[in-house]
């Protein structure tokens, strides 16, 4: 049964309701856009998530969406830029030659004083060149290819040396799980050739919270992460401030996943030890240094850092930079005595046309291992003043000729 003309009219939207509604949705859009400006002038939505490597301990790098994590700035003794170096990172060279080290905890120095590293003894050894140091504890070949990228845009380069660090680059390139427990990005080979992955990287949940600025998150059997829209990331401020709450809040982070405007993805270790995180390939073997993983499976990052390294030179060649590897064995190698690992990076460099400073000799020459690698498995002093060495010697047989014969002319 139908109703009457009279009902039918009564149920039309009247002026009155329309002009109500559009007010609350004119009003509602009002306040969002307000939340927004106050969200950017307050800067809220830059909220860094630093991270620590241990209860107590001070944090030493901070979340970073395209790289994993960067070092703090101004802490821990690296400079304005991030880096640990005695001065600050200026665009323009203060010297006629710009050399860049690029690497890992080798090339930050972990172990050694900071007048001790190779990046701060090659700058006073070589006075006609100065010397910049982009090191980021526990970075391997695809991050420091990030950061080279940064590098070529932001700075006057002449030349980059990459430092190959075989204890943990190569098997580390199997997962995109390393350091601590952070995500990073990863190289994954494709029909067209290899590209990064896991860009935007997925923010951790952290296991509990220090304070508002500094967080804590270590090696867990069992670990979370937020993969955000990178759409509304992008324009919303209150949305990127919602996804930073929720990394310290998991009931936010649940709320919002309930609502599909963000995903919670879990990492599960797949066997007893916290170090075993599922490889790339989706294989269950439990690599993090070569000491954590079966000698079988410890070449098997080599394609993926073998192609880090050539875009690395084919950036460098694009912006007429030298770029070359330095090479020098793990502790492992030296003290059992083989050389499977950076033999074969070598192999495959060569191979590949890259342009090596091998310093496998010099290490190798020393009786004691514990001489030239100390007890976290990174160069000790004299292990940095023999890379120091291989690289000045590199350096003045190829540019001291040309300078003798500028001069006698």
């Amino acid at each position: 049964m139908t109703g009457t003309s009279a009902d039918r009219a009564s149920q039309r939207p009247t002026p009155r309701r329309i002009f109500a509604w559009l007010a609350i949705l004119l009003g509602g859009l009002g306040a969002f856009g307000a939340l927004e400006i106050l969200i950017r002038v307050t800067e809220l939505d830059d909220a860094e998530l630093h991270v620590t490597m241990g209860r107590g301990t001070s944090a030493f790098a901070r979340f970073d969406s395209e790289k994993g994590w960067v070092n703090l700035a101004g802490r821990n003794g690296n400079n304005r830029q991030g880096f640990r170096f005695p001065r600050d990172y200026t665009r323009e060279s203060a010297a006629r030659h710009r050399i860049v080290l690029l690497g890992d905890s080798q090339v930050w120095g972990t172990g050694v004083e900071a007048n001790e590293i190779a990046g701060v003894q090659l700058d006073e050894r070589i006075a006609e060149a100065e010397v910049y140091a982009f090191g980021v504890p526990g970075y391997g070949p695809v991050q420091e290819l990030l950061v080279l990228r940064d590098v070529l845009r932001d700075y006057d380069v002449d030349e980059v040396a990459a430092v190959a660090f075989v204890y943990n680059d190569l098997v580390n390139e199997s997962v995109s799980i390393d350091y601590g427990g952070l995500q990073k990005p990863y190289l994954r080979k494709t029909a067209n050739g290899w590209i990064v992955e896991n860009v935007p990287v997925p923010r951790p949940v952290l296991a509990s919270v220090n304070d508002s600025r500094i967080d804590f998150f270590a090696r867990e059997s069992e670990m979370d992460f937020l993969i955000a829209n990178e759409g509304l990331a992008r324009y919303s401020a209150l949305y990127r401030t919602l996804v930073e709450q929720s990394s310290r809040q998991r009931w936010l982070a649940n709320a919002l996943a309930k609502l599909r405007l963000l995903e919670i993805i879990t990492e599960t270790a797949t066997v007893n030890e916290q170090y075993s995180i599922r490889r790339i390939d989706g294989r269950d073997v439990p690599c993090w240094h070569l000491e954590h993983c079966p000698e079988e499976h410890w070449l098997d990052g080599l394609d993926a850092v073998t192609a880090a390294y050539v875009e690395m030179d084919r950036l460098c060649r694009e912006h007429q930079v030298e770029f070359y590897v330095i090479l020098t064995p793990s502790y492992m190698e030296l003290e059992n005595g083989h050389t499977k690992v950076i033999d074969g990076l070598a192999d495959s460099l060569r191979n590949a046309g890259i342009r090596m400073v091998d310093v496998r000799g010099p290490f190798r020459s020393e009786a004691d291992w514990r001489n030239v690698m100390g007890p976290t498995r990174h160069w000790t002093v004299l292990g940095h003043r023999m890379v120091v060495d291989a690289l000045e010697s590199d350096w003045r047989d190829r540019y001291d000729p040309v300078e003798e014969a500028i001069a006698s002319e």
